[in-house]
């Protein structure tokens, strides 16, 4: 368990975002909202108005572009914040970001009002709502909010800057009558509504994507290039060593709404839990820490192809006789697992990698050690709560009624639900909700694999799944090194081998081009006799 003071300092890390990185987006958004105001200016002089004639045909038009200067402190005092300023919690920076956008927008309304009242013009709105969607790291509420607010202030502007014109003024405006006024002010009104639309939806899909606030990040020594997906307790990166410019996986804390304390310490164990392990079928963990801003991460190594769950559903069960050396290397790398008293619990297909690596096909890697306990161990009261832990799709019936006196036969039940996911494309039960999946694993036994696989699933394999999905933990095998013997047993005419193996990446999941260098890296100096530590 963390000790006080780490729990402290991890309280900040409320979300995946580096907020440096924030801040420093922000200010590029500071200053594009400056230059928009500036460009006004610089645009109404190319125009041709004559500042001294115009101001004196329209002297109310004086007073507000005079009225801009008092937006200025504030742009510098929120330039100011971003650039010395300590980082913040992205509440925070999201709020910053909304002031300062409220300002500028009000900026616009009044530069606009004065330099070109009741034209229409709102290409300032459409320039701002624009630069925020694309360099303000932000929540797509604000987004929303600042195309309505946007929406309104142009409308409202236009509206009193055509009641206050005089007759006289409106002639030289070249707009003396309502009708035109009207009919360009919706025109312009409806494209608006639509922009600001517009950079929602793309701000949105910035937001879901999760690119928009870790690409480009650093984390201590990685420099992150690309999502990957979503694991247990955070979300996983490509991400490049900055030094030695080697690609990793990099999964970083993202906790849910649960007690944050106990979050960190699941997420601290997975590391140290790992660290014990050196079986080549177990993920490897190569470096672990924090950033400035006490988000914590670890980097593992990255793997080229896909795990159980999605090779499945992209590709269909997988035949039996290719299925058995799959399980063996689940077997393998649990049975290290075991032996030092540690338990997964956490079994699944999505846990399941199948790799190609160092020139070997349908090479297993067993990941996410999130949910595992050590037997006898003082951070076993980890996950003794009142939620539920694991999946309740792939859970052992004891995990459900009693947590507390779980033994490794646990993840023979899981691996046997992940099997025969592998054979017939679906989980052992099938239930509306959670609730009734966890009944069913309780109290019900699924069918056999046979009735439900559309291919012929040999009779040993069979009842090897079917003994591994017991009810009592007795009745399964007692170890996984007796599951291994009983897999080696089934028969096979022909079993699957590196050749067909090799054949089949080739044909449907061939090499995938190398992931870019980061400009660092490309142009890094290497000494000659230096080596990798």
């Amino acid at each position: 368990m963390p000790n006080s003071r780490e729990i402290e300092a991890t309280k900040s890390a409320e979300t995946l975002v580096d907020s440096r990185h924030i801040q420093r987006k922000l200010l590029v958004y500071a200053g594009l909202c400056l230059a928009s105001c500036l460009a006004v200016f610089f645009l109404a002089y190319y125009l041709g108005i004559p500042w001294q004639k115009y101001l004196k045909n329209f002297p109310q038009m004086g007073r507000y572009v005079r009225a801009t200067l008092f937006f200025l402190p504030a742009w510098s005092a929120c330039a100011l914040l971003l650039w010395l300023a300590r980082p913040w919690s992205r509440p925070i920076l999201g709020l910053m970001d909304f002031i300062f956008s409220l300002v500028s927008l009000a900026a616009l309304a009044f530069l606009v009002a004065a330099l070109f009242p009741a034209q229409g013009f709102l290409y300032p709105y459409v320039a701002l709502l624009v630069f925020h969607a694309l360099f303000a790291p932000c929540y797509p509420w604000i987004q929303a909010a600042l195309g309505a607010i946007a929406l309104a202030l142009f409308l409202t502007g236009e509206i009193l800057s055509f009641g206050l014109l005089t007759e006289t003024q409106r002639l030289l405006m070249r707009d003396d009558s309502a009708g035109p006024f009207w009919q360009h002010v919706s025109l312009a009104g409806l494209y608006l509504a639509l922009m600001a639309y517009c950079t929602f939806e793309f701000a949105k899909a910035l937001a879901k994507s999760g690119q928009r606030s870790a690409l480009g990040n650093r984390f201590d020594n990685y420099v992150i290039q690309k999502f990957i997906g979503t694991g247990g307790m955070g979300k996983v990166y490509l991400a490049t060593h900055k030094a030695i410019c080697r690609p990793t996986a990099l999964k970083i804390m993202e906790p849910k709404k649960e007690d944050f304390a106990t979050a960190v310490a699941r997420f601290e164990r997975e590391v140290r839990l790992c660290a014990t392990l050196s079986h080549p079928n177990t993920v490897t963990i190569f470096d672990f820490g924090a950033t400035e801003n006490a988000i914590l991460y670890y980097a593992m190594e990255n793997l080229e192809g896909l795990d159980l769950q999605r090779w499945v559903e992209r590709f269909g069960p997988l035949p039996a006789r290719r299925l058995v050396p799959i399980l063996l290397q689940v077997c393998a790398s649990l049975a290290e697992a075991h032996a030092k008293g540690i338990i997964h619990r956490d079994i699944k297909p999505s846990n399941i990698f199948i790799a190609r690596l160092g020139g070997l096909y349908d090479f297993v890697k067993v990941l996410d050690f999130g949910l595992a306990k050590k037997l006898n161990g003082a951070d076993g009261r980890i996950t003794e709560s009142h939620l539920f832990l694991g999946t309740p799709a792939y859970v052992a019936p004891e995990m459900i009624v009693d947590r507390k006196h779980v033994d490794p036969r646990c993840d023979i039940y899981m691996l046997g639900c992940a099997a025969f996911w592998a054979l017939t494309g679906r989980p052992p039960f099938l239930g509306e909700n959670d609730a009734q999946l966890l009944l069913e694993h309780v109290r019900s036994f699924p069918q056999w694999p046979s009735e439900v696989a559309a291919e012929e699933i040999p009779d040993a394999l069979e009842r090897i799944v079917m003994r591994c999905l017991e009810k009592r933990m007795e009745d399964r095998y007692a170890n996984v090194e007796e599951l291994a013997a009983a897999l080696r047993s089934v028969p096979f005419e022909k079993p699957w081998s590196q050749a067909e193996a090799r054949i089949w990446w080739q044909e449907h999941l061939p090499d995938a081009p190398a992931e870019p260098l980061t400009e660092e890296c490309a142009s890094a100096d290497v000494p000659a006799a230096s080596g990798e530590r």
